[in-house]
């Protein structure tokens, strides 16, 4: 099995991880409460998963806000 090399990224972000899950999961709640397009929910719930991901990654936090 071939191994992947470690890529490194930066990202300035405004709020921490922990705050984006958070602000994510509260407009998940209020868009299910009013949009009924499936696609629209999938690609948020999505979104959420992907915060939940990158918070659990070894990070390296440069800028603390």
């Amino acid at each position: 099995m071939k191994q992947s090399k470690k890529k490194e990224i930066t990202i300035e972000l405004v709020n921490d991880i922990s705050s984006l899950i958070r602000i994510q999961e509260l407009s998940l709640i209020e868009l299910k409460k009013r949009v009924r397009n499936q696609k629209v929910i999938d690609f948020q719930e999505d979104v959420l998963r992907v915060l939940n991901a990158v918070s659990k990654m070894d990070l390296i936090n440069l800028d603390e806000n």
